[in-house]
């Protein structure tokens, strides 16, 4: 066949009319879709790169600050007094507290040999060796000035560490090596670094570049020194940038880097470089579609010239349906060259899709040897239950065979009570919810309860209708335990705090409060909500300046304690004694106060002075008597007036016994500490000492003493008797109007003795209701306002008590009952 005759063949067949129309109408769209995807690529390419620098940057900004701070609170733990003075016992209870907000951190004080003297993770007195990092400690010593470590291995604990040093100067050169060491498992949560996208990796090389800490696979890589020769070669040149090459793993990656300056680390943040290229499949699917719309265009115009050729192609039909049907297929000759090529294809097709249904038997039973090695329970099963595939683990947890569970439903499985709950979150699946976790409890192989965690995956047709359910499960039994626990010990401390009898306030540094108990609510009369919205200072009435030194931000005591007073949100203004401490919460220094209400002890300090007041006072008289019987006696003027005076003096100087030793059992008695030694009293006796110690008073406004008594004797101890008669009888003298008379009569109405005291006053209206409370007095301008108050404390201390009648025509009576003694009883 000569040129000519080939080219009429060529151009009359199917392969020249659809050559022409594919070049002319895909040809301009791929070359810009291939133009769109190379821009894509470049951009997405920069911008990556510029935010990986950036976030690089910021992460190794963030890990110099916590060094640095950290670095800074050893230096203050460094000048402590107690380090200074060689008190290693409250330097170790120090290291304790300073550990609190850094779990899995210990503190170690070395000599210059290495030898440790203090090591926060074994107790105080137990035997310690020498560090394991000798040359950081000689530097140290040499040099004066602390650091960051690389990775070394801990001579105790025997982990992975690095360590926070710094020097402890004595005299003007470095005595001891003081360091934080961190175990690098927990360096990255210490070091508090910001979430990042889950497909990025970020790496901490130590000065010698070997591995310190890892987001993922660090018990692979840590303390190992990776072979990355493009990052080395770039750190040759500068601290910071991005680079391409061969990742730990292996695989290739986007890579930034930032070395500090302050610690000699390296912060590196790697990316899969086959994330990075995400962006360029995107704009090839945009190509595809852009291309396949053109297509559709140009397919248009192909059917015009599809017409004329369309009955050399209807032999191909046949063969086509039988190629649906997965029959083998036998071409036939056809007489064009296009449809013979096709007749061909559609052969070749059907010798493939049988090679591929071949291949596809294979790789399922390779998939459900993959799914049969998980260590996860991993089962499917129909929206009713039915399980259609269990593993063999599922299998062995339940000490089942897949036998026993195809074609049969979950349900006896799980627990009764939990079943409801885990068919409704089942029936919540949907094709915008398409994963549910669902935790419940089931009876594994022993018929024990387990807790489970199943991820639950539906899959879908095309009309969304569920067809099967994919369950992954793993037992969190444990975690359920050790969240319970977390729970039990929270409550607990909750209570604790709750509970206590002092005012708790958890304040920050401006002083607003953040956190309060409910005696913090009682002493205050605010609630809880009210609080959290104030400031300490709206509470201190005094302003004190300790209040202000305490929020004060620069303030680094231990411990601030002084006393100041509150008031209420009803006004009332009451003493109280603060103690408050700073604490540290999530690296955030707060302050926790204590504030205990003291108008109980100040009162009785009050009421101690007051006593001890009157005591003094009453002292003087019988003290100036003795001191004239003295000078007499020394003159040697002793005649028989003097003699007759002895009585009064004796009676002076056993009212000063009686004061000296009543004024503790007062005190006493108001506590609630102190029972009488009672005994069988003359009451004749005390009247007449009674007469004898008031004759000035009587003498002074012309009154009558007399005594109506139809018994002999009171029940009770002696000198407080007489102290609250006297009181009482002295007040009834005082009362009386000049000339009058103070009548006392004793009655006996068993079980209880009576004895009335008589006045012609009336006691004033405006102390009628608080006669016997303390301090109260009226028109006496030496009163104390405590006779009443301790007279009735020694009548209730005999388990008795003292009433009053009063009106301005009757005069006042006061009624001393007490319980009859043995003998009148």
């Amino acid at each position: 066949m000569n040129i000519k005759a080939k080219w009429g063949t060529f151009r009359r067949s199917v392969r020249y009319r659809l050559t022409f129309i594919v070049l002319a109408s895909v040809l301009p769209v791929g070359f810009a879709a291939i133009a769109l995807v190379y821009s894509s690529f470049q951009q997405r390419r920069e911008s990556i790169c510029q935010d990986m620098l950036d976030t690089t940057r910021k992460l190794s900004m963030t890990m110099d600050r916590e060094l640095e701070g950290t670095l800074a609170d050893l230096q203050v733990l460094a000048k402590s007094s107690e380090l200074s003075s060689g008190d290693f016992k409250c330097l170790y209870d120090q290291t304790l507290i300073a550990l609190v907000n850094r779990p899995g951190a210990d503190i170690i004080l070395a000599d210059e040999t290495g030898q440790q003297l203090i090591n926060s993770y074994l107790p105080p007195g137990a035997p310690l060796p020498k560090r394991n990092v000798p040359e950081r400690v000689l530097r140290i010593f040499e040099t004066g000035k602390g650091g960051v470590s690389s990775i070394y291995k801990g001579a105790v604990t025997g982990r992975y560490l690095i360590s926070i040093d710094v020097p402890v100067f004595r005299d003007g050169r470095v005595a001891y090596d003081l360091a934080l060491t961190l175990p690098v498992d927990t360096l990255l949560q210490a070091l508090a670094l910001p979430a990042l996208p889950q497909e990025w990796t970020v790496t901490i090389l130590d000065s010698a570049g070997m591995v310190v800490a890892r987001t993922r696979d660090q018990a692979q890589f840590v303390g190992t020194k990776p072979n990355l020769p493009a990052l080395t070669k770039h750190k040759e040149v500068a601290n910071e940038g991005v680079l391409e090459g061969l990742g730990m793993s292996g695989w290739p990656v986007l890579a930034g880097f930032s070395h500090s300056t302050v610690s000699g680390w390296t912060l590196v943040i790697s990316v899969p470089k086959a994330h990075v290229m995400q962006g360029l499949w995107r704009w090839v699917a945009m190509a595809l579609f852009g291309t396949a719309f053109l297509g559709a265009f140009g397919f248009v115009i192909a059917l015009r010239q599809g017409r004329k050729i369309s009955s050399s192609i209807t032999g191909l039909i046949k063969l086509a349906e039988a190629l649906g049907r997965g029959e083998r297929l036998e071409a036939e000759k056809s007489r064009f060259t296009e449809t013979q090529v096709v007749a061909d294809a559609l052969q070749g097709a059907s010798d493939l899709l049988r090679q591929r249904e071949v291949a596809l038997i294979l790789s399922e039973a390779r998939f459900r040897t993959v799914v049969e090695d998980q260590t996860e329970l991993i089962a499917r099963y129909k929206p009713d239950g039915t399980y259609t595939f269990v593993n063999e683990v599922f299998c062995r947890f339940f000490g089942k065979t897949e036998t026993e569970f195809v074609n049969h439903g979950w349900q006896p499985l799980a627990v009764p009570e939990d079943v409801p709950m885990v068919e409704e979150r089942i029936r919540s699946l949907s094709p915008d919810n398409p994963v549910v976790v669902i935790e419940n409890r089931v009876f594994d192989a022993k018929g024990e309860v387990r807790w489970m965690q199943f991820v639950n995956r539906a899959f879908f047709d095309k009309d969304h209708a569920l067809k099967e359910i994919q369950a992954v499960g793993r037992d969190i039994t444990e975690l359920k335990r050790i969240e319970a626990l977390l729970r039990e010990s929270n409550e607990r401390f909750s209570l604790l705090v709750q509970s206590a009898g002092d005012a708790l306030y958890l304040a920050d540094l401006s002083g607003r409060l953040l956190d309060v108990n409910h005696e913090a609510e009682r002493q205050s009369g605010y609630t809880r909500e009210e609080l959290l919205g104030m400031h300490v200072v709206d509470l201190d009435v005094n302003d004190t300046p300790q209040m202000n030194a305490f929020i004060d931000p620069v303030n680094d005591d231990a411990t601030v304690s002084f006393e100041t007073r509150h008031r209420n949100k009803s006004g009332l203004i009451y003493p109280v004694e603060v103690r408050a401490t700073p604490i540290r919460e999530n690296g955030k220094k707060l302050w926790l106060g204590f504030a205990r209400d003291i108008t109980d002890r100040k009162n009785a300090e009050k009421f101690k002075a007051d006593v001890e007041g009157i005591i003094r006072h009453d002292i003087k008289s019988p003290l100036t008597s003795l001191h004239a019987l003295t000078e007499l006696v020394e003159r040697g003027s002793i005649n028989g007036s003097i003699i007759s005076h002895i009585p009064k003096i004796r009676r002076s100087i056993r009212q000063v016994i009686m004061l000296v030793d009543s004024s503790d059992k007062i005190m006493k008695m108001e506590q609630g500490e102190y029972a009488p030694i009672s005994s069988r009293c003359s009451l004749r006796a005390l009247f007449e000492d009674i007469r004898l110690a008031l004759a000035d008073h009587l003498a002074a406004k012309n009154v009558r003493l007399e005594l109506v008594h139809t018994q002999q004797h009171l029940y009770g101890e002696e000198f407080l008797l007489e102290d609250m008669l006297l009181n009482l009888v002295k007040n009834a003298v005082e009362a009386s109007p000049e000339g009058g008379c103070v009548m006392v009569t004793c009655r006996k109405e068993p079980p209880w003795d009576h004895i009335d005291i008589h006045n012609q006053g009336a006691i004033p209206p405006e102390i009628r209701e608080r006669f016997f409370d303390k301090y109260v007095t009226s028109g006496k301008r030496l009163g104390t306002g405590l006779g009443t108050y301790s007279a009735q404390l020694i009548a209730k201390a005999h388990g008795g008590r003292i009433d009053f009648t009063t009106s301005e025509t009757e005069g006042t009576t006061v009624t001393v009952i007490l319980p009859c003694s043995k003998a009148s009883s």
